[in-house]
């Protein structure tokens, strides 16, 4: 989507913050609480779980 706006693209890679800051969806019992699992949205595909 953006690679057709004239540069943007490339402005918005250099702002992203790096993949391991997100990549991870936590699941705890609160902010400051257990974690109870979490899941890694950037695993290749096919991976088994760990």
């Amino acid at each position: 989507l953006f690679r057709k706006l004239d540069g943007l693209e490339k402005e918005i890679l250099e702002l992203q913050p790096a993949v391991n800051l997100w990549r991870k969806f936590i699941y705890c019992t609160s902010l400051s609480g257990q974690i109870i699992g979490s899941v890694d949205h950037m695993k290749p595909q096919g991976e088994l779980p760990e």
